[in-house]
């Protein structure tokens, strides 16, 4: 039994067959069926159970994938631990983060990091949040930027930005006549004004609209909805054009590149509490030098902006 044996076996199990575990070998499927023959024959075992499709582990199988799986993992975090001690900054980084937050965290990070260590190679992963805890966990990626909290246990998470929630207002809406107001005289937005406008929201399910939707209830107000959508950028954008009011993030209302700026009123942390984006990192797998480097550079270049809290 050598390593390759071990990983032709994990392969036809993610696939859940012959053929198309054969494809991503880039080898025939005579010759991979030959090979799980052979590796059944010498642990006098059936691994997959014949005729399902796809393929099913059998009991004895599923707990040898499962020992094999942990050996190809530590061999894979040796091997990195060895080309480490030889190259010291050269590497390669599987880092994670949800496709919105990309857009508006990235550019703060990769350009001036590629110029500081141009031989760390990094491999992007844009999945929901689940799914890259997932990925951490399995060894697939070696940490994710995301937002708290995680629900995985057995990970680690080192916070780095407090991020409040604003209303964004179009820059020349008489909206923010009332908007200055209620915040000098109540110390907060008077939502109770603004029932008669209209409204750019994010659809439902994520995190803001869930805040959204929680505020407007509490303030007995049936919004105007102009518009839902996916983009929290789109809908900043929207908001400069005059299109509506909308809820935005710190770093959106930050970063976002538009031409005429929104005005951007805090919301009353009861409604909308900050939230905490971070670095999650499973604490038993092996850091390398080159996430420690990432970790480290990203602190430092996010200690320049009022949303850091590491």
């Amino acid at each position: 039994m050598n390593f390759r044996q071990l990983e032709y076996l994990m392969e036809i199990y993610h696939e859940g067959g012959l053929h198309k575990a054969a494809e991503k070998l880039y080898i025939s499927q005579p010759a991979l069926s030959q090979h799980l023959q052979r590796i059944e024959e010498e642990l006098g075992i059936k691994i997959f159970e014949r005729g399902v499709t796809p393929l099913r582990p059998t009991y004895a199988g599923q707990h040898y994938l499962e020992v094999a799986e942990n050996i190809l993992f530590q061999h894979k975090q040796a091997k990195i631990w060895i080309e480490e001690s030889k190259l010291c900054l050269h590497g390669k980084l599987s880092i994670g983060i949800s496709p919105a937050r990309s857009m508006q965290f990235l550019p703060l990070i990769l350009p001036d990091f590629r110029k500081e260590y141009p031989h760390i190679e990094i491999e992007l992963y844009e999945e929901p949040m689940f799914t890259l805890q997932s990925q951490i966990s399995k060894g697939i990626l070696d940490f994710a930027l995301m937002i708290a909290p995680i629900f995985c246990e057995n990970l680690t998470f080192l916070p780095l930005i407090k991020e409040r929630f604003f209303l964004a207002v179009p820059p020349n809406s008489p909206v923010n006549t009332i908007c200055k107001k209620s915040i000098t005289e109540s110390g907060e937005i008077l939502f109770d004004e603004l029932k008669n406008e209209f409204f750019v929201l994010l659809h439902h399910g994520g995190h803001i609209r869930k805040l959204a939707d929680k505020l407007f209830i509490q303030k007995n107000i049936v919004p105007k909805i102009v518009l839902e959508t996916k983009s929290a950028d789109l809908a900043f954008s929207l908001c400069s054009a005059g299109y509506g009011l909308t809820f935005t993030s710190e770093m959106c209302a930050f970063f976002s590149n538009v031409l005429s700026r929104p005005n951007c009123y805090p919301l009353n942390e009861e409604d909308f509490p900050a939230w905490e984006l971070g670095i999650a990192y499973h604490p038993a797998h092996y850091k390398t030098k080159a996430m420690e480097v990432f970790i480290n550079f990203t602190k430092e270049k996010l200690s320049n902006y009022p949303f850091y809290c590491g």
